[in-house]
């Protein structure tokens, strides 16, 4: 089944090619203001599940008996339930000593019903990232395989269970957003799965997780693999390569068939039962900086014939039980069968480097070019804790020492710069700037209190980046199910969220754990969000008091869930909302307001988005675009039919200039409702011609600032100061009392880099 109970998500049910049933959901509204929404799903497809479940207390009855109450009584009795809040979360404090009785009964087992199952037979299959993947037995793709950033895929216990992919790949994940294969007891993250229990088995499920038959060629970028007995399996081909990869607790690692060859950059191998290789014979394998701390062997017998098959590089290889087999590499590995290497912690990552370590510019410089950039970005350095409470101005810029000099030997993680858990934020201003990271754990990463201000801005081409620490390291324990990486706290001061030029990246995890900021309710918070990147997040807000002010602006949601709601009821107070010029590419967007006059929707584009009504329609809205999408309705609206997003300068949602097919991209361009001067994105592009909107109307849709072709953003004067930075608000005019002239320098340079003439100091 694939439905999540609460969250007014909709679901297919069993498998993608084959339905089972539909949910259906209806939105009731009660004579006294109450509103429900009620959903339903055919009982045939769950039968066999919901006979599994325990029977309810006091003996309970069989459910074909249990006689059918009419629908009006039955919603008579329930309770105001406030909406907004993640399913997982508890919609009101428990008290342990007063509610055993229901605590105890929410420990029981009970049907999850917030997966998508994978069957046999599947062609063209995406693996999405908003929702986990469940894979029982043997599942065969054929066409494109589409793996997104954040991916889930949780396997069962059966040796048969594993993804057999018979054509292309098209992997989209990266190091800071990697495709996840687990088990499915893996409490640590993923959504729940059917079964599951603990504890986890060491190698002790799935066959091979991905196991390629038939494409020649594959890259995957971005791997993590825990308990699985083949974490990766290639029956064929001589050009695979996998990168910044980790393996957990596996069986082996790598399975490669006779004369297959596969390409290992910076990867993680930590208690490989039985090897790091697996496989048949004659296979060919390079490997560099292979970081392996305990496993049986490096390859079982006969994977690699000869010293040339195999390759390392930089590796830093730990805790052999057998002697690896003959390589060819030079002194810039270290392979012992003892372990003796010391290894730095951080929470769930065990494989920095300490300070001093031998291992530290240890390395040769003749490794894959390509891969030497990517490590040049990355850091065997573990992130600084940020804990306790900030009560005064603070500044985090980038502090993890990246691998700028020779290279350090074995793997490196994606660089993590602070690492936050339970901090307080009261009457200061926390400043992220220069392309920081900071991940979050436990239950909250930062609490705002009153007088908080969390302040994000990064650069068009250097992302701030707020994630998870759970999805960059190798190990996770059980962390609560609502961890949001900011929660407001609220105040006397009502705090502030102000992010711009900020990446947000989540997993395919339960809702609470993809919460950027938990706001809602009787918490009074200001939260703006302008030319930001999020990936699989949720957020959620209502009002129980006046003062709530959400503005989204000019922002790319991939698989992304907002649910805004509103009603005019008693206890309920208006929540202001702006939204212009987001992007939502999947994912959902549920929106209900009663209060007229304080929500704007305009010149968005809602691509593939599944919107929803959750109440009333009282809203400014006109101008936005739709392509396989519900109208939230208005005028100035554009239908597409094709979809043309384009790679451009700073990433992949460019439109195109000229050309479009009809009901493509184009006709949104110069389409908007406001200008470039009113939207504050004068210097703001949207096709991949790199023409700026200036005074012009905007498109519809999001828009990158303009950059040169190679991704710099301009510079009109020649200042050294970006245009962006002088004219902060993006509307193309100084203020003179906050901002330089962009397009005129005061020091003469206006149109070059100019020479400045210094007098010399005797």
């Amino acid at each position: 089944g694939s439905m999540r109970i609460g969250t007014g998500r909709y679901f297919r049910w069993g498998s993608e090619d084959e339905s089972l049933g539909l949910m259906v959901k209806e939105w009731i509204r009660e004579q006294d203001g109450r509103r429900f929404l009620v959903e339903a799903v055919e009982y045939g497809p769950i039968a066999e599940s919901l006979k599994a479940l325990p029977p309810p207390s006091g003996g309970g009855a069989d459910a074909s008996k249990l006689r059918r109450g009419r629908r009006e009584g039955m919603l008579a009795s329930l309770r105001k339930v406030r909406p907004g809040q993640p399913s997982e979360g508890v919609m009101q404090r428990l008290d342990r000593t007063r509610d055993t009785a229901l605590v105890e009964r929410l420990q029981r087992p009970g049907l999850v019903l917030d997966y998508v199952s994978l069957t046999t037979g599947t062609a063209n299959h995406v693996f999405k990232s908003d929702v986990m993947y469940w894979v029982s037995g043997n599942v065969i793709l054929t066409g494109t395989t589409t793996f997104e950033p954040g991916a889930v895929i949780k396997f069962s216990t059966a040796n048969t269970a594993q993804v057999e992919i018979q054509g292309p790949v098209a992997w989209l994940a990266s190091p800071l957003l990697p495709v996840t294969l687990t088990a499915r007891d893996d409490s640590g993250f993923g959504e729940t799965a059917p079964g599951q229990t603990t504890p986890l088995i060491q190698a002790g499920y799935a066959g091979s997780g991905l196991r390629f038959n038939g494409p020649t060629t594959t890259l995957l970028n971005g791997l993590r693999v825990r308990n699985l007995r083949r974490g990766v399996e290639y029956v064929s081909g001589s050009g695979h390569v996998v990168r910044h990869a980790q393996f957990v607790d596996v069986g082996e690692a790598i399975r490669l068939t006779t004369g297959t060859t596969v390409t290992l950059r910076n990867a993680l191998v930590v208690r490989a039962a039985t090897g790091v290789f697996g496989g048949t014979g004659a296979s060919t394998a390079v490997v560099e900086h292979l970081t392996v701390n305990g496993a049986d062997r490096l390859a079982v017998s006969g994977v690699f014939t000869s010293p040339t098959a195999l390759t390392l590089r930089n590796c830093l290889i730990n805790a052999l039980t057998n002697t690896p087999p003959a390589y060819t590499g030079g002194s810039d590995n270290s392979v012992s069968t003892a372990n003796t290497v010391t290894f730095a912690s951080q929470r769930g990552g065990s494989h920095y480097l300490p300070a001093g370590s031998t291992h530290v510019d240890a390395g040769t410089a003749t490794v894959d070019t390509a891969l030497t950039t990517e490590l040049r970005e990355m850091t065997t350095e573990p992130p600084r804790e940020l804990t306790g409470e900030i009560a005064f101005n603070t500044t985090l810029r980038p502090i993890a020492a990246v691998d700028t000099g020779i290279l350090d030997r074995g793997y490196h993680y994606p660089r993590i710069d602070y690492a936050a858990s339970g901090v307080t934020l009261t009457n200061a201003v926390l400043t992220l700037t220069n392309g920081v990271r900071l991940a979050t754990y436990g239950s909250v990463g930062i609490n705002l209190r009153s007088g908080a201000v969390v302040r994000s801005g990064g650069s068009p081409n250097r992302l701030n980046w707020l994630t998870r620490i759970a999805l960059v390291q190798e190990g996770t324990t059980a962390e609560p199910l609502n961890s949001p990486i900011l929660s407001s706290l609220g105040g006397s001061t009502a705090p502030r969220a102000e992010l711009r030029f900020t990446g947000v990246g989540a997993a395919a995890e339960a809702t609470g754990r993809r919460q950027l900021i938990a706001m809602s309710g009787s918490v009074v918070t200001t939260w703006t969000m302008k030319d930001c990147a999020l990936w699989n997040v949720w957020h959620g807000a209502y009002a129980y008091t006046s003062g709530q002010s959400v503005t989204l602006e000019n922002n790319r949601w991939h698989r992304g869930t907002v649910e805004f709601y509103q009603p005019n009821l008693s206890g309920y107070f208006p929540l202001t909302l702006n939204a212009y010029n987001n992007l939502w590419l999947g994912g959902v967007v549920k929106l209900g307001s009663d209060f007229s006059g304080y929500w704007t929707l305009r010149d968005n584009l809602f691509d593939g988005a599944n919107n929803q009504f959750s109440g009333g329609t009282s809203w400014s809205v006109s101008d936005n675009a739709y392509l396989s999408a519900s109208s939230f309705g208005g005028g100035g609206n554009v239908t597409l039919t094709v979809s043309e997003h384009l790679t451009g300068p700073l990433g992949t949602n460019y439109y195109p200039s000229a050309g479009s097919s009809p009901g493509g991209f184009t006709n949104l361009v110069g389409a908007g409702y406001r200008t470039g001067v009113t939207a504050g994105l004068f210097h703001h592009v949207i096709a991949t011609n790199l023409v700026p909107n200036g005074t012009n109307l905007v498109g519809i849709g999001f828009h990158y600032l303009r950059t040169t072709t190679a991704g710099v953003p301009l510079n009109t004067d020649g200042d050294g100061i970006p245009d962006w930075m002088e004219d902060v608000n993006g509307d193309g005019n100084q203020q003179a009392a906050s901002e330089t002239d962009w397009a005129t320098s005061a020091n003469g340079t206006t149109g070059s880099a100019g020479l400045q003439v210094f007098t010399r100091f005797e």
